[in-house]
């Protein structure tokens, strides 16, 4: 068995057309879109104002976190500020980046539309991908890099 995905899906990928990039980026999309009504909701967590103080003190190593974490966070904040979305923005896009790893590894193992919308409405509920994907966390920016 080779690399290249088999069956009718892999027919229908290879053309390229409009309706697969559409299928390929509306769930992804949508959880992207959906987050941020939800994000504000009871302020700050405990463990995003530790990776906000440490975002202040950029370092090499901590004791329980990569410092890339601290320094994405520290991005985040020079561009969209301390608000509460602005914090949550990196995980939130995470979770959407999830959902769009998930479709494509459906689509690599020869889902057709169907197989690929079932895999990302599957991630794009699943409970714990919401609670990574709602607060800054090493946790939430992991799973993807």
């Amino acid at each position: 068995m080779g690399s290249q995905a088999t069956g009718r899906g892999a027919e229908a990928h290879a053309s390229g057309t409009r309706l697969d990039r559409v299928i390929l980026l509306a769930p992804a999309t949508l959880k992207l879109a959906l987050q941020p009504a939800f994000i504000p909701g009871y302020g700050l967590h405990g463990d995003e104002l530790y990776y906000i103080a440490c975002s202040e003190h950029l370092d090499w190593g901590y004791v329980d976190h990569p410092p890339l974490c601290a320094l994405l966070l520290r991005g985040s904040r020079l561009l969209l500020g301390d608000s509460v979305l602005g914090i949550r923005f990196l995980a939130a896009l995470a979770g959407a980046a999830i959902v769009l790893l998930t479709q494509l590894l459906a689509r690599r193992l020869g889902a057709g539309w169907y197989g690929e919308l079932l895999a990302a409405l599957c991630a794009l509920v699943a409970p714990m991908y919401l609670a990574l994907s709602h607060i800054f966390s090493m946790n939430a920016v992991a799973l993807v890099i």
